[in-house]
């Protein structure tokens, strides 16, 4: 058995950060198109993802044409993505605004 973490609660974030992530990857692929590697060869087709708005506290669909990111699930269409949001908002919600991953993003209070 190895540890990877040396704090509890960094290890129990990133698990719940990556379940969200297994998550949204099984709702795209069983309820959006899949995206080709031709699809991203194409520079007129937009895919989307989901970004926060930290200036005003809003989750949305973001958009791309031919560059692709780590950790990124894309969805074919803004509607989908939008559906994603929804069905996972609360979740997204602490992703974005508590989730912490290393030890020195903790505030001490």
């Amino acid at each position: 058995v190895g540890n990877y973490y040396s704090n509890k609660t960094i290890a129990e974030n990133n698990a719940r950060a990556d379940r969200l992530l297994r998550c949204l990857r099984q709702w795209q692929a069983q309820n959006d198109e899949v995206i080709s590697k031709e699809d991203w060869e194409d520079h007129d087709l937009t895919k989307y993802f989901i970004i926060y708005d930290y200036d005003s506290n809003v989750i949305s669909p973001g958009r791309t044409w031919w560059m692709r990111g780590t950790n990124n699930i894309y969805f074919k269409s803004r509607e989908k993505a939008e559906e994603a949001i929804e069905a996972f908002k609360d979740e997204l919600i602490w992703y974005f605004t508590e989730y912490v991953q290393r030890l020195d993003e903790m505030q001490n209070d």
